[in-house]
């Protein structure tokens, strides 16, 4: 949204590297980063490996690739995550507002630090 000033009145989303922005939401999810990192396919680790690499290439312009590598994948496995991300946002009201939470959450402790 665009104020009558012309200035965005939406979330700031400070560029971070992709490093950051793997542990900025790890942090806010209460989430295990090595957990994430392994080849575990559990619900739990998948939603949050979803919502994770969904926001950071939907939201905060990453390259889907470079959080993926964070996470020890190939790329085409971030981009399965980023595309289930999608579908679920869609079709499931608890995914997208738990998306919605986790955006506002990463923005604000990017701004903190």
């Amino acid at each position: 949204m665009i104020d009558e000033r012309g200035v965005s009145t939406g979330i700031n989303r400070p560029q971070l590297r992709p490093e950051r922005l793997f542990e900025l939401p790890c942090r806010a999810l209460g989430a295990d980063p090595e957990a994430l990192k392994t080849a575990s396919r559990s619900r739990q680790l998948s939603r949050q490996r979803q919502l994770i690499v969904g926001l950071g290439a939907e939201r905060w312009s990453q390259r889907t690739k470079d959080l993926a590598a964070v996470m020890n994948r190939m790329s085409d496995t971030g981009i399965a995550w980023v595309r289930r991300c999608s579908e679920r946002r869609l079709s499931e009201p608890d995914f997208a507002l738990a998306y919605l939470e986790l955006d506002a959450a990463v923005a604000a402790a990017a701004e903190d630090a």
